[in-house]
This record gives C-alpha cells, structure tokens and sequence, in this order.
C-alpha cells in the first residue's frame, strides 16, 4: 500500500496481530529517506516525526537518544524499545535503557506507537518504538549486498547482508563494522554488529521464524568540560582513561498460525543476554585524573526472558462492517545483576590517551 511506499505515514488499522484504528501512529520507511544510514544519523532518520526530542552520543550512531515531547532521551528510555515485536532494552521494565541500537542499514521500517494504545506494549510514558528489520527477498534466492562508507576523523562502516527465499525458507542475515576517533580526543570506538533471521512456511497455516542478534563495541569516552575548560578549548578531553563497553546477545523464536482468513494467532518468545561496563575515572568532571590513581568500575549483566501470545479474530456485525476482536498475555521475567561501584585495577602506564584498556572480553 501507499504507506510502505511514502517515507513516512501510519499505519494500517490492522497491522499483524496488532489493532491501530484511532490511534497515533507513525512510520518512517527507511528505505525511501535520504539519510546517512552508515552513521544511524538520528536527526535524518527521524525528522518527519513530530515532537521529537534528539541528544547526540557519537559520530557513529553506536546508541540512539530520542524522546517524545518533554521527555529524557536519554538511550530512549521513555520508549518501548522493541525489534521486531520483541524488547530489546536492558529491562523492560526495571531498567528501560536501550545500549542496543539496530544498524540503520538493516532498518525495513521504524514503527511509532504512542497515546493510550502503547499501554499494551509497558509502562514507558513516550510509547512504543519498534524497528522492523529487513527479510530476505521474496523473488530471488539469493541477494547480497556490501556497502563500504569513510568518513572524517577516521570513520569506517561496512555492512554486508545476504538474503533470498528457498522453496519454504526464507533468510536474511547482516554483518556490520564500523569505527571511528571522534572529533575529539580520546574518542576511539570499534563495534561489530551481527544479526540473522530464517522464518519457514511449515504448512500454508503455519510458520516458524527464528532470529538472533549479536552486538558488542568498546567506546573511549572522552568526558564533559568545565565552562572554564569549554571557554578554552571545546575539542580538548580531560578522561584519558575512560572507557565504556557493550555486549547484546538477543534471540527469539515465533510462530504464526492461521486458522481461517478471519482468525489467526502470533505466539513470540525472547530471550536476552547482555551487559554493559563502564570504566574509568567516574566523579565530578572538575576533579582531574591524575593517570596513576584507580578507576571506578560499573558492571551489570541482564537476562530476561519474555512470551507473548496474540488471537485475532475478524467478523462482521449486523451492519456487515468487519470488527476485530484481539485478545492476548504476556510473562515476562528481568533479571539485572548490578555489582555496583568498586575500584579496578588500572596497571596504568602513565595514563596516556593510547594506554590499553582494562575491559575484559
């Protein structure tokens, strides 16, 4: 239809196993913008959305920050961040930051579900945000497709995905590396990113999909400035020793049965596993680092586990207008180990802006 077309637009009254009539929606088609998806550049991406408010955290669109109106966009947490139906923030609902970010290559369309509708998805205030991936091609069995973007100050990307449809199996998968040394000093980060879906049409009523998604980066982060420090020269970095590091281990399972035309049913199961640490020297920005002193320590791990299962159910009243009744349930368990606060054991070599790090693998 037009909206898959059009850059932007809503969507469809009935949407999958999902019911959008009278409600605010949104969609961005990626594949039509003009953006720099190498980059995930979001005041590109999102520019056709109303209300939203951006904050930048890199050159490399490694994490995305955007909020409904008034609200923190900080790692969108006052979104639902979902991938394909499913969440991928830290905790859905315990601790709803998002440090995964899904390549912008590898973006089929951006939904945007806000108001009262998104209450079904949780509890975040912004709504639902949920980013479909790309499937492999329905007419060929075999695609590929590689895209090699430079940039300054040393920015590289590559993405590579294959895709295609075999008989009853249908495949896409991704490979994405990018890096880069920011404007900045001490702003060095390398990140891999992988992802690979498979859905099978077992009978004309059923099918399965499988997907999983892989992601890590090693950030250095170069810390804020005083006004004083600003006032002297914004480009200069007073953290030589700071760095932030990001592990998402993310998979799911889903099957789709049709009953009739009328009445079908979506039954998704995830699971994630994943952690974040930050090192470095952590308080106040006015004290400085002397280089040979230790660095504080963040370490979480997060394993959640999550089901949902969907009926829809099309029929005609006396009137003969079609209504949808859509009922469902949903588990879902967060798990969030925070060790907390300590001190690392830095074995510095003078502090210097090119000293190894001290993140373990």
């Amino acid at each position: 239809d037009s909206s898959q077309k059009m850059v932007s637009g809503n969507l469809r009254q009935v949407e999958g196993t999902s019911i959008y009539a009278g409600k605010k929606t949104e969609v961005v088609n990626v594949g039509s913008l003009n953006a720099n998806l190498a980059t995930n550049n979001t005041r590109q991406i999102y520019s056709r959305v109303a209300g939203i408010n951006i904050i930048e955290y890199d050159g490399g669109g490694l994490q995305l920050g955007i909020g409904g109106r008034g609200l923190n966009p900080s790692r969108v947490s006052n979104f639902n961040t979902r991938q394909n139906g499913y969440d991928i923030s830290a905790d859905a609902l315990g601790y709803p930051e998002s440090y995964y970010t899904p390549s912008a290559e590898a973006i089929e369309r951006i939904e945007i579900v806000r108001g009262a509708a998104s209450l079904q998805y949780g509890t975040q205030f912004g709504g639902l945000i949920n980013f479909q991936l790309k499937k492999g091609p329905a007419n060929k069995t075999f695609e590929f497709t590689s895209r090699q973007t430079a940039g300054s100050f040393g920015f590289f990307n590559t993405f590579n995905s294959i895709g295609g449809t075999v008989k009853k199996l249908n495949y896409y998968a991704y490979y994405q590396y990018k890096r880069g040394d920011g404007w900045r000093p001490n702003s060095h980060f390398d990140q891999h990113g992988a992802y690979v879906h498979l859905d099978y049409q077992f009978t004309p009523k059923l099918k399965v999909t499988g997907e999983y998604t892989y992601m890590d980066y090693l950030a250095q982060l170069p810390g804020g400035l005083t006004d004083a420090d600003f006032e002297a020269d914004e480009s200069q970095s007073v953290r030589p020793r700071n760095w932030f590091k990001v592990n998402w281990n993310l998979a799911s399972i889903t099957f789709d049965y049709k009953f009739n035309d009328n009445t079908r049913l979506n039954w998704r199961t995830y699971h994630l596993h994943a952690g974040r640490q930050a090192l470095g020297i952590l308080n106040y920005i006015d004290r400085p680092d002397p280089g040979n002193t230790p660095r504080d320590m963040l370490d979480d791990t997060y394993k959640n586990y999550g089901s949902e299962m969907r009926l829809l159910h099309q029929y005609k009243l006396a009137n003969k207008q079609i209504s949808t009744f859509l009922g469902g349930v949903r588990v879902y368990k967060g798990l969030t180990l925070d060790f907390g606060l300590r001190y690392a054991d830095t074995k510095t070599k003078g502090g210097g802006a090119n000293e190894q790090n001290e993140i373990s693998s």
